[in-house]
């Protein structure tokens, strides 16, 4: 976690209990996995459970063959149930479609590589319906077979091939989850461009937008009749979201200040606020200074 978002995690804190919003913690565990063990373990003991989020992260647990209304029908029934020659069969598929000319193996390619095969091992150790049977033929043949994945030429050749096939493996290749994903991936490429590797910091009114689940929602929607609302004050903070280029820093926020536009479109701002952890946009820290000692001032009277 990057040293900028580390200090602000106590502060944040700080301003939560103030405002007394209810937190849920585990030392040394990241917010997505709570979300995803709370969700997968009330899942399985049958709750109905709704995870409203675009954090990239958890579609893990849609790989897992739980249901979501929102990225559509992904229940173990429906799902390919891997084993070695159904996870081979569909590999030599997959590599066939990779067309044109040999590409050298980049540095990004692997790394994508390697935390794909994390990723699945994580669910075949778990034994989790879709995935445990690829441990049938023994954990030295898996592991074997995960070994292969990490030199195979062809899905070194580049991320989006990693990315390509991610996408048929978890959750496979459904259109309305992979089109979402490759946007989000095409996205997160642009900003990363764009940004020169700068961290972006956002201001509170920005932070709020994109950590608010129903800002989608209302974006699209038609502009608010009301502006004076609570949804009319979304809407309008997030058609003012834009940033702008700082020595040493690339800054977020809603007004004229941040000319370059964030949210031209409802489907951008979706994206963006999906991306907001890839992204690692952690508050301004002159904005959330402020806020917090306003804040805590008037906790104490």
């Amino acid at each position: 976690m990057p040293e900028r978002l580390v200090e602000q995690i106590p502060l944040v804190h700080q301003l939560l209990a103030a405002m007394r919003v209810p937190l849920l913690l585990v030392a040394g565990e990241e917010a997505d996995d709570i979300l995803a063990t709370i969700a997968t373990t009330a899942a399985a003991q049958g709750f109905l459970v709704r995870l409203v989020t675009g954090d990239k992260d958890l579609l893990q647990v849609v790989a897992r063959g739980y249901d979501t209304e929102c990225l559509g029908p992904t229940r173990t029934r429906d799902a390919t149930i891997w084993t070695i020659s159904e996870f081979e069969s569909r590999l030599a598929k997959f590599k066939r479609k990779q067309t044109g000319a040999a590409r050298a193996v980049s540095r990004e390619a692997y790394q994508a590589l390697f935390a794909l095969c994390d990723v699945i091992n994580d669910l075949v150790v778990a034994e989790l319906p879709r995935f445990k049977k690829l441990l049938e033929e023994g954990e030295a043949n898996w592991h074997s077979m995960i070994a292969s994945l990490l030199a195979d030429p062809v899905l070194l050749g580049g991320a989006k091939v990693v990315d390509d096939l991610a996408a048929d493996i978890l959750w496979d290749g459904y259109p309305v989850l992979t089109q979402y994903f490759q946007r989000m991936r095409d996205e997160l490429r642009a900003c990363r461009e764009q940004w020169g590797g700068k961290p972006a910091l956002a201001s509170l009114e920005a932070a709020a937008v994109f950590l608010n689940m129903e800002a989608c929602r209302i974006y699209f929607e038609p502009r608010p009749a009301a502006p004076d609302t609570q949804e009319g004050i979304v809407y309008d903070s997030i058609s003012r979201l834009g940033w702008r280029e700082d020595k040493s820093a690339i800054l977020i926020g809603c007004g004229p200040e941040y000319p370059q536009r964030l949210a031209g479109s409802a489907e951008r701002f979706a994206c963006i606020q999906g991306l907001l952890w890839e992204l690692v946009i952690p508050l301004n820290p002159d904005h959330l200074i402020n806020k917090i000692k306003t804040v805590l001032s008037q906790a104490k009277t």
